[in-house]
């Protein structure tokens, strides 16, 4: 496992924030060391070069930083606060210091984690309040869609529906247990109006085979990574394709052998950006999992020419990775 920096390693003792945080947490992206420190969240940008984005100077990451919090206080201003100075005083590394800056972070407010869309679903507290505030900020023009992770039952997966009608939900998608499939059947007779999707946890052709034989959902939502591979995937799109069906990976853009599958397969009309997700004003370019891979951009996505995807795996990223 690759040794953390000096900084990093400072900036993981509760004396170097004024507030004095009780525990602090790191965890790590490609580009970025996040510090979770008590009530707030500092994130320190790498010194990295990824072509698509370069934070090597100082004054870079100064710069991208302040873009950062300008943008994303937009939607969120009492979240993102601001951008905290990192400098040496009486010897010791501290966050918002006043000397000379040896490194800037963007300083957060943390959220609590019970709130978060992954929790909630997990509980089953997803509501109608919720798609409708969501439908308001994004605007009547935008396709909103509606994934309950396998929280429900199918009466409730009913009345959702009906409750979220008035919101123009553009999918239902992942409503009951997936080995449930008389339930995704006896759900799509009491919803001929909603689109319904599912798929991401099936693990061979055979269930979208059934489900397509049956017209159990609108769309299949496989995972490249746990379905079988490419192989698998384009068996699953032959069959939507002969049944008329449309096929949107789960995560498929995430890495590169989805995007080349999108690419190939005229069953899949678009594709699902979900790992590692951007909140707004943060570039994709930050979000990136396996180097190499091509990043959205206003929507749309070229996959890398390059021999083996296009991935760029090094040791130095290896070290990295293993140190996460």
């Amino acid at each position: 496992m690759a040794e953390l920096p000096p900084l990093v390693q400072a900036l993981l003792t509760p004396e170097a924030y004024p507030h004095r945080p009780g525990e602090i947490e790191l965890v790590q992206t490609q580009m970025s060391f996040i510090f979770l420190a008590g009530d707030y969240v500092y994130k320190v940008k790498k010194a990295v070069d990824l072509g698509y984005l370069d934070y090597t100077t100082l004054e870079k990451r100064n710069y991208f930083c302040h873009q950062e919090v300008m943008l994303n206080r937009r939607l969120c201003p009492e979240v993102y606060l601001g951008v905290a100075q990192i400098a040496e005083e009486e010897g010791r590394i501290v966050a918002e210091g006043k000397g000379e800056a040896m490194e800037y972070a963007v300083k957060m407010r943390r959220l609590p984690q019970e709130r978060m869309m992954d929790n909630l679903l997990r509980r089953n507290q997803v509501s109608e309040e919720m798609v409708a505030r969501a439908r308001e900020l994004v605007g009547d023009d935008v396709e909103l869609m509606v994934d309950a992770y396998m929280t429900l039952d199918e009466e409730y997966t009913v009345r959702l529906a009906e409750a979220l009608r008035p919101y123009r939900i553009k999918w239902l998608e992942d409503y009951i247990l997936p080995e449930n499939l008389e339930g995704y059947a006896r759900v799509r007779k009491r919803l001929l109006w909603q689109t319904l999707a599912t798929g991401e946890h099936w693990y061979t052709p055979l269930p979208f085979m059934a489900a397509a034989s049956r017209g159990m959902v609108d769309i299949f939502q496989p995972d490249v990574k746990w379905v079988g591979g490419i192989t698998a995937s384009v068996r699953i799109c032959h069959i939507a394709e002969a049944a008329g069906l449309s096929v949107i990976t789960h995560g498929g853009m995430n890495y590169p052998y989805g995007q080349h599958l999108a690419f190939a397969m005229p069953a899949i009309p678009m594709g699902e950006r979900s790992e590692g997700f951007s909140a707004p004003g943060v570039p994709l370019e930050e979000m990136v999992r396996l180097p190499g891979t091509a990043v959205i951009k206003d929507g749309y996505v070229v996959p890398s020419d390059a021999p083996g995807f296009g991935l760029e795996v090094t040791m130095e990223w290896l070290e990295s990775a293993a140190s996460r």
